[in-house]
């Protein structure tokens, strides 16, 4: 990815175990997001093979949950290395990098909600894109696409799939929308790693945007977003125990298990830096 001078001023990289990646404030994540869109032309000729140099950007997301998983499965782990741009979507992960780097350091961490960087995307986005949206149950991926073209009508949805396919039936349908300019995946972790991973080989020079199932069904309408003082507070986690029984799993044991891999991240990290 080749982003403008002031750009990649605004980036800051990080580094926890095995991952590497970069992320930055939302502001910043969408005039990065948008900038890349306003500058490619497939759109306008989407026969045409895009120019070299318009490489394509991808956008995905960590929180505890998603780390504990990469520390065991390789397609998570490989897919966020390749991002070129992560929202540190967890307030315990946003916590943890803090504590990792001091408190008092210069890099800051700016926690950004995955579906609130999507709203403002959905809200700003003045440039005609195509776009084909995968994730979540035929039903609810049918409704969310409907609703974010309803909302604005430069994101042209060309074709939806949902979330229960296997690997080859994703490579069939990205295959056939190999020119579009924006890659919308939400189909839980590691089912939504894998499908981009796909999409950013499949169709190189577009936006993959791992948006998350739970942005696709609250666009669909079948999801109970969070109250906006619950969010800005970071209680997500405690609104989603409350309202989705199924998640509670990963912030009680699952929170420990992040801890666990901190701490020992910690101390490995420690140990390397002692003479």
């Amino acid at each position: 990815m080749t982003l403008s001078a002031p750009a990649m001023s605004s980036v800051r990289q990080f580094s926890v175990g095995n991952l590497t990646f970069t992320s930055a404030s939302r502001q910043e994540l969408l005039s990065i997001l948008l900038e890349h869109l306003s500058s490619s032309s497939l759109d306008t000729a989407p026969q045409r093979a895009p120019a070299a140099n318009n490489a394509g950007l991808c956008i995905g997301y960590i929180n505890p949950h998603v780390y504990n998983l990469s520390t065991e499965l390789p397609e998570v782990r490989e897919f966020i290395n390749q991002c070129d741009l992560i929202c540190l979507d967890g307030l315990g992960f946003c916590l943890a990098l803090k504590l990792r780097q001091g408190l008092f350091s210069a890099s800051a961490v700016h926690r950004v909600v995955a579906l609130q960087l999507f709203d403002v995307f959905v809200k700003s986005l003045q440039t005609p894109c195509s776009a084909v949206l995968v994730g979540v149950e035929a039903a609810d991926v049918a409704l969310s696409a409907a609703s974010i073209t309803r909302q604005n009508s430069h994101i042209r949805i060309r074709d939806v799939m949902d979330g229960f396919h296997a690997a080859p039936d994703y490579e069939a349908f990205l295959t056939k929308h190999a020119s579009v300019q924006l890659v919308l995946i939400g189909a839980g972790t590691p089912k939504s790693e894998s499908i981009a991973l796909q999409a950013r080989r499949l169709c190189p020079h577009a936006v993959v945007f791992h948006i998350g199932a739970g942005t696709i069904k609250v666009y669909a309408g079948t999801k109970r977003r969070a109250p906006t003082w619950v969010s800005r507070c970071g209680f997500e986690w405690l609104h989603r125990i409350f309202f989705e029984p199924h998640t509670r799993e990963r912030y009680t044991t699952g929170s420990w298990r992040f801890f666990r891999h901190i701490l020992m991240q910690s101390r490995q990290d420690n140990t390397k830096s002692l003479p």
